[in-house]
C-alpha cells in the first residue's frame, strides 16, 4: 500500500476517548496481539482527498473488523472454534476477560471508518448500500411520504453525506415535517436538525454553482426566523450575509423575511431607524431592478407582490414615522447631494409618508431640481411652496403670497418639462388651485380648463370652476348677482357628465346652488323668463340659461 496509515488521516477513535478499565484492557489487547490491525486504524481527517488504493485499504480493514465481530458473536454464542475463527481465537478472547470491551472497540471503529469514508468518496464504504438508500429516499420524497423517507435519509446523512445534494435540498422538507408534528423539546431538537442540514449542505455543497453558500444562508435564516423568533439576531446575520453576497440573485421570499426581521429587531431595540431605512432601500433597490429585468409574467407578479409586502411592512413600521425618516435621511442627503438616485428615493419615500412639511423635503426637492431639473423635481418644489403658503394662510401670515408665487413658478416649470398628458393635467389643476389662493380667478379658470382639455374624464377642474363662479359677486343688482349660480351649476353638470367619480360632491353643490336661484317673480320684474339665454358679465363672460326656484 502506497500510503502509510500511521501518517494519513486522523487517529480515529482512540485519542482523547475516555475509556473504563475494561476498554483499556481491550485497547491493550489490540496493541499487543494485533499491532498491524491497530496501526491500520490510524487515520487523519485533515486530508481533503485520498487515493483510490487507500480507500480500498480502508474497505479491507472494514472487512477484517466485520470478521472480528463475527468471531465475537460466535464466541458469545459458544460457537467459536479453532477451525472457524477469522481474527480472534476463542482462548484469546477467554483470556482477555474483556469481550464486551473488545466488541465495543470493533463496533465503534467500524462505524467511524464508515463515516470517514462517507466524507471522502461519493458512495462511502458500501456503494450498493448507498445506492439502495438513495433510491428509497428519492422515491419516498417524490411521493411526499416524509415519514418513510426519514429512515433512508438518516442513513445517507450519517454514512453517505456527499453522495447527493438532494439529501439536503429535499431533506429540509423531512425536518420541517417532523417539526410540524412535534411539540416542546422534541420540536426544538428537530429545529436544531433543520439547521444542521443547512450547515452540512454548506460544508459539502457550498460551492455549488447554482445554489452556493450564499443561497443556503438565505434559506437557513428564513427558516430559523420562522421556527425560532427568539433567534432573530442570528437569522438576521445569515440573511444579511446572503443578500450581501447574492445581490440581484436574492429570492423574493428571503428579501421579504429580511424586512420582517429588520422590523422585528427594531421593535426589540436591536436596530435603529437608520438601519431600518438602509435595509428597506437596499431591499427595494434589488426588487425594483429584478422587476425591470424580468420578462416572465409570473415572475413579475411574484416580484410585485414582494414589493407590496416589503412596502407594507416598512410603511406600518414605527421606524417610518416622519421624525425617524428625517433623522435617518438627513445625514445621507448631506453626504450625497449629487446622488440623483438617492435624492429620488428620499423624495418618493417622504411623499408616501406625507412628510412634506419637513426642511429635509424642501432641501431635497431644491437640490434635485439643481442636479437634474425635471417635471418631478419641479412639481415637488411647487407642492412644497404651496404647503408653506397654506400654512402661513392659516396663521394669517401676510407673506403667504410669496410662497404661492414660488409654487406657481415651479408648477409652470413642471408643466413645461412633463411629457405625459395625464400627469400634466394634474399639474395644471394644482396650478389652478394655487392661483385661486391668490384670488386670481381668471388664471385659475384658465389652467383648470387646460387640465380638463388634457384629461377628458377629469371632473375636478369643472368642479373648481363652479366654486370660482359661485364665489364671485357679479352684477349691478341683487337679481343679476344670482346669475353666477346658473353658470356654476352648468359647470357642475359638466363635471358629473365627464367624471362619475365626483357625482356625490357635485350633487351636493348643485343642491346648494339651486337653492340660491332667483324666484320667478324676480325674473318677471327683470323681464327674464325661464329658458332665456343670459350673458353673465364680469370676468366670467359666459352665456347660460335662466332657471328659477320652483
Amino acid at each position: 500500500m502506497r500510503t502509510n496509515f500511521t501518517t494519513i488521516l486522523l487517529t480515529i477513535f482512540f485519542i482523547n476517548i475516555s475509556l473504563n478499565n475494561y476498554a483499556q484492557n481491550a485497547e491493550k489487547l489490540f496493541k499487543k496481539k494485533y499491532p498491524k490491525l491497530y496501526k491500520e486504524l490510524k487515520i487523519s481527517s485533515q486530508a481533503d482527498n485520498i487515493a483510490k488504493d487507500v480507500i480500498e485499504s480502508y474497505r479491507a480493514v472494514l472487512v477484517r473488523l466485520s470478521d472480528a465481530l463475527d468471531d465475537i458473536t460466535a464466541y458469545e454464542a459458544g460457537a467459536l472454534t479453532d477451525e472457524n475463527y477469522k481474527i480472534f481465537r476463542a482462548k484469546e478472547l477467554k483470556k482477555s476477560k474483556d469481550v464486551p470491551g473488545i466488541k465495543s472497540l470493533v463496533v465503534k471503529n467500524i462505524e467511524d471508518i464508515k463515516m470517514f469514508l462517507g466524507t471522502k468518496t461519493k458512495f462511502g464504504a458500501d456503494e450498493q448500500n448507498c445506492k439502495k438508500n438513495l433510491s428509497l429516499y428519492s422515491e419516498f420524497t417524490k411521493q411526499k411520504n416524509y415519514e418513510n423517507a426519514y429512515k433512508p435519509w438518516k442513513v445517507l446523512l450519517k454514512y453517505y453525506p456527499i453522495s447527493n445534494k438532494k439529501i439536503y435540498s429535499k431533506g429540509t422538507k423531512i425536518a420541517k415535517y417532523k417539526i410540524n408534528k412535534s411539540k416542546g423539546e422534541a420540536k426544538n431538537k428537530w429545529i436544531d436538525t433543520l439547521m444542521l442540514v443547512y450547515d452540512l449542505r454548506i460544508k459539502y455543497f457550498g460551492n455549488n454553482r447554482k445554489y452556493p453558500k450564499s443561497y443556503i444562508l438565505g434559506e437557513k435564516g428564513k427558516d430559523l426566523f420562522k421556527y425560532r423568533e427568539d433567534d432573530a439576531e442570528t437569522a438576521y446575520k445569515y440573511i444579511e450575509e446572503s443578500v450581501k453576497l447574492r445581490g440581484l440573485k436574492s429570492s423574493q421570499s428571503v428579501l421579504q423575511t429580511y424586512m420582517q426581521i429588520t422590523e422585528y429587531l427594531f421593535n426589540d431595540e436591536e436596530l435603529d431607524a437608520v438601519q431600518v431605512v438602509d435595509n428597506f432601500t437596499t431591499i427595494m433597490d434589488i426588487l425594483e431592478k429584478q422587476l425591470k429585468s424580468s420578462t416572465k409574467p409570473k415572475k413579475k407578479t411574484k416580484i410585485q407582490k414582494a414589493i407590496g409586502g416589503v412596502e407594507k411592512i416598512f410603511t406600518n413600521s414605527k421606524a417610518a414615522s416622519c421624525e425617524e425618516l428625517v433623522k435617518a435621511f438627513t445625514p445621507k442627503f448631506e453626504n450625497n447631494k449629487e446622488d440623483k438616485k438617492l435624492l429620488d428615493k428620499i423624495l418618493t419615500l417622504l411623499d408616501k409618508k406625507e412628510c412634506t412639511d419637513s426642511k429635509l423635503y424642501s432641501d431635497v426637492v431644491i437640490q434635485l431640481n439643481v442636479v437634474d431639473p425635471s417635471a418631478k423635481s419641479a412639481c415637488g418644489l411647487a407642492r412644497s411652496f404651496y404647503r408653506k403658503g397654506a400654512k402661513k394662510d392659516k396663521a394669517k401670515d401676510k407673506t403667504k403670497d410669496v410662497e404661492y408665487n414660488k409654487a406657481i413658478e415651479y408648477y409652470k416649470q413642471a408643466i413645461e418639462l412633463e411629457k405625459d398628458d395625464l400627469v400634466k393635467a394634474l399639474y395644471n389643476y394644482e396650478l389652478a388651485l394655487t392661483y385661486n389662493k391668490l384670488k386670481k380667478k381668471g388664471e385659475a379658470r384658465k389652467y383648470a380648463l387646460e387640465a380638463a382639455k388634457l384629461k377628458s374624464d377629469y371632473g375636478a377642474p369643472f368642479l373648481l370652476i363652479a366654486t370660482l363662479y359661485a364665489s364671485t359677486s357679479c352684477g349691478d343688482n341683487s337679481f343679476k348677482k344670482k346669475y353666477v349660480y346658473w353658470v356654476a351649476v352648468d359647470k357642475l353638470i359638466k363635471a358629473r357628465t365627464v367624471d362619475p367619480s365626483v357625482k356625490e360632491a357635485v350633487n351636493q353643490l348643485i343642491g346648494g346652488y339651486k337653492a340660491r336661484f332667483p324666484k320667478k317673480e324676480e325674473g318677471f320684474m327683470q323681464g327674464v323668463t325661464p329658458g332665456k339665454t343670459i350673458r353673465v358679465a364680469c370676468w366670467i363672460n359666459e352665456s347660460t340659461t335662466a332657471r328659477f326656484i320652483k
